[in-house]
């Protein structure tokens, strides 16, 4: 378990070690079937000290990734802004070291706080890059998420068509993938995919669409102008 991971790590003295097994411990501290937010809060202490151990020991890495993390506990617990101002650190850490697939996530994070916020025109921009840093990099599981990323931006301007044309081709990756990447969402920060299908005509039909089309067709759906779309 990670808990006994922990353990063998702080017994070995190695502050790497440690810092490596407090990250992982940190998602998954509660031993029961917890909400989200309530392992991301019980995990902050251990997201924390495993920060101060990257930056003891000069890992820009594990202190981008620990940071990341601590936007997703301050999220989960309703600070907002702690969250926002944590994701911001993570992206431009992520950029700085060059790491796509680190970027990608933070951006994903950053955007979900900003339609939080409600500043989606930021948030779309943030989206916009992280899809193209998963698509580069082939990256499938974060090209799935980036998309219902796209599903929740489209809920919150209010375009009920567009989401559920979108939901529509993520449910269909879900079924040939296995992927399921937005099942376990944070009430706080994240969209809540909704039930599929829906039972609204319209909205079935738009469904339907999204059914038809591959995941490489929803990203060019997305990405498009939506006078175009």
């Amino acid at each position: 378990s990670y808990t006994r991971a922990l353990d063998a790590a702080r017994r070995s003295g190695r502050p790497a070690l440690i810092a490596e097994a407090l990250y992982n411990l940190g998602f998954s501290p509660i031993e029961d079937e917890s909400t989200p937010e309530a392992r991301y809060i019980a995990g902050r202490p251990l997201f924390e000290e495993a920060r101060t151990l990257y930056r003891e020991i000069g890992d820009d890495a594990g202190v981008a990734r620990t940071t990341w993390a601590l936007a997703l506990a301050y999220g989960a617990d309703g600070n907002i802004d702690a969250a926002a101002e944590a994701a911001m650190e993570s992206a431009a850490s992520n950029r700085r070291l060059g790491d796509p697939f680190g970027l990608g996530w933070s951006l994903h994070l950053v955007a979900g706080i900003n339609v939080v916020r409600r500043r989606l025109d930021e948030a779309e921009r943030d989206l916009r890059e992280a899809l193209g840093l998963f698509t580069d990099n082939g990256d499938v599981s974060g090209i799935v998420l980036l998309v219902g990323d796209f599903a929740m931006l489209a809920r919150a301007r209010g375009d009920d068509d567009r989401m559920w044309r979108i939901v529509g081709a993520i449910e269909r990756a879900r079924r040939e993938t296995g992927l399921d990447v937005l099942n376990d969402p944070m009430e706080s920060v994240e969209f809540q995919f909704p039930d599929v299908p829906p039972t609204d005509p319209a909205a079935l039909a738009a469904f339907n669409a999204g059914l038809t089309w591959t995941i490489d067709d929803a990203v060019a759906f997305v990405l498009a102008d939506p006078a175009e779309a």
